[in-house]
C-alpha cells in the first residue's frame, strides 16, 4: 500500500499537468500514487501523455466526470474514494511540487492535518518551462516569482497553529479518516474559491481536529495563468458557507458518501 495518496485537481490544461507529473517523477520518496481528478472527460492518459515517461514511472488513477459545470468538490470526493492510502495529500493541476514535497508530508503524518503555501510564478517563467526549454531551478524561481519567502526549503522548521493562516486546496494533506469524519467536500458548492478548502476547513475544526501551517517543508510553484473566477462568484460561495455555519452540521449532508 503506497505511504500517500496524490490527489491532483485537473482541467483542462495538459501543459500543466504534465509539468505537475514531471515533479512528481523526481521526488525523493517513492512511495505514494497519484490520483488526477478531473472535472471533465477530456483526458486520454495514453494519447495526452504519448511518449512520456511519467505513465510508466508513476502509479496513476484517473477519475472524470461528466462536464456540468465546476464540480471540483464531487470530483475530489470520488478520488478519495479510489485512494488506496490512509493518508491524503490534495494539490492542484498548476502546482508543480518540489521533490521532498511527498517525502515532507510522510514525515508530518504524526499531525491531524497540515498545509502549506505556494510559490507564485510569472507568466514569463511559466511560459519558459510549458515549452520545455529548461528544468525548474530555484534560481530561476527566486528572480521569476512572487511569494518567494515561501521558496526556501528547510526541513526542520516545526509546524505551528495559526489561526489567521486558512487551508489552501492546493498544499494540505491529513488523514482520510478525517475526511470520512465529516462526510469530505461538500457538494453544494458549484463555484470556485471556498467549498475546497475554506468550508472543509470549518468543518475540520468543528470536529476538533487539529490543523497545522508548515512553511518551507511542503512547497508548490505555482504557474501563472489568468483568473477563472470574480470576486462575486467568491461571495457567492461565502453566503452559502454563512449559511452552513449557522446549520452547524460538521458532517455535509452531500458529501463523500453521495457519490
Amino acid at each position: 500500500m503506497p505511504k500517500v495518496s496524490i490527489i491532483i485537481a485537473y482541467y483542462r490544461n495538459i501543459g500543466f499537468l504534465k509539468l505537475v507529473l514531471k515533479g512528481f517523477c523526481n521526488q525523493s520518496e517513492n512511495s505514494f500514487e497519484v490520483i488526477i481528478a478531473e472535472d471533465d472527460n477530456t483526458l486520454n492518459l495514453d494519447q495526452d501523455l504519448q511518449g512520456c515517461e511519467y505513465i510508466k514511472r508513476l502509479n496513476i488513477q484517473h477519475v472524470n466526470q461528466e462536464n456540468k459545470g465546476f464540480r471540483k468538490c464531487r470530483i475530489l470526493n470520488k478520488a478519495i474514494n479510489c485512494a488506496k492510502s490512509d493518508y491524503i495529500v490534495f494539490i492542484d493541476g498548476d502546482c508543480i511540487p518540489h521533490q521532498s514535497f511527498v517525502k515532507e508530508y510522510i514525515k508530518l503524518k504524526d499531525y491531524d492535518c497540515v498545509f502549506g503555501r505556494r510559490v507564485m510564478l510569472n507568466e514569463s517563467y511559466t511560459n519558459t518551462l510549458v515549452k520545455q526549454k529548461e528544468e525548474l531551478s530555484i534560481a530561476k524561481v527566486i528572480f521569476n516569482s512572487s511569494k518567494t519567502k515561501h521558496a526556501f526549503y528547510i526541513p526542520f522548521r516545526k509546524p505551528t497553529q495559526e489561526s489567521n493562516k486558512g487551508i489552501w486546496g492546493c498544499n494540505w494533506g491529513l488523514h482520510k479518516k478525517y475526511l470520512e469524519q465529516v462526510n469530505g467536500f461538500d457538494m453544494d458548492y458549484q463555484n470556485a474559491g471556498v467549498g475546497e478548502d475554506v468550508d472543509i476547513e470549518w468543518r475540520l475544526r468543528a470536529e476538533m481536529i487539529t490543523i497545522h501551517y508548515v512553511k518551507h517543508r511542503p512547497i508548490v510553484y505555482h504557474l501563472h495563468h489568468s483568473t477563472h473566477y470574480d470576486n462575486s462568484v467568491v461571495q457567492k460561495g461565502m453566503k452559502l458557507l454563512e449559511s452552513k455555519k449557522r446549520q452547524n452540521l460538521s458532517f455535509c449532508l452531500n458529501g463523500l458518501n453521495q457519490v
